[in-house]
């Protein structure tokens, strides 16, 4: 009798039992893109190798959602197209480029932001598990649709419009 109390205890006691999201839940806030998307861009492109001596690398971003952090800082979710392009003998291409999800996390510091980091899913079978960790369900709906929506062709769009303006490209 003791022992099925005791079961029963235990059992009862373990339905109760609130397993914690494994994403922090900040509240959602406004920040004007006007101010954090050259920043983001900036911060990414500084982040990139050099591929020639003669191309320029270029940075476009989506940004889904702002939240502010207990410290006063920010998290940034956006989708980064990264890119370089050379230009030679009237022909203008594409060197390299790369899509992905990417956390930025901002620091205000007086009346500016400055980007102190970037996280990055890491690919192959890490990569779901770090998409939960990084990013909230509301951001990883919108990050799910970055194909189908056209977020990473108008990306691509902007880049080579960037690089053309670059280059002096007509």
């Amino acid at each position: 009798a003791v022992l099925a109390i005791l079961l029963i205890i235990v059992f009862s006691s373990r339905s109760r039992q609130v397993v914690p999201d494994t994403y922090p839940s900040y509240p959602q806030v406004y920040l004007d893109e006007t101010v954090t998307d050259p920043l983001i861009k900036e911060y990414v492109i500084a982040q990139m190798p050099a591929y020639t001596d003669d191309s320029h690398n270029f940075c476009n971003v989506q940004v889904y959602s702002a939240e502010e952090k207990q410290t006063g800082d920010y998290y940034v979710y956006a989708w980064v197209l990264e890119s370089a392009y050379s230009y030679h003998a009237g022909v203008l291409a594409e060197e390299s480029g790369s899509s992905y999800p990417c956390r930025f996390e901002l620091l205000r510091e007086n009346d500016s932001l400055r980007v102190i980091r970037a996280d990055v899913p890491r690919d192959g079978d890490y990569n779901a598990a770090d998409r939960q960790k990084l990013f909230p369900g509301y951001v990883l709906e919108m990050l799910g649709k970055v194909q189908e929506d056209g977020t990473v062709s108008r990306l691509s769009d902007e880049a080579l419009a960037d690089a053309k303006v670059f280059f002096k490209v007509s």
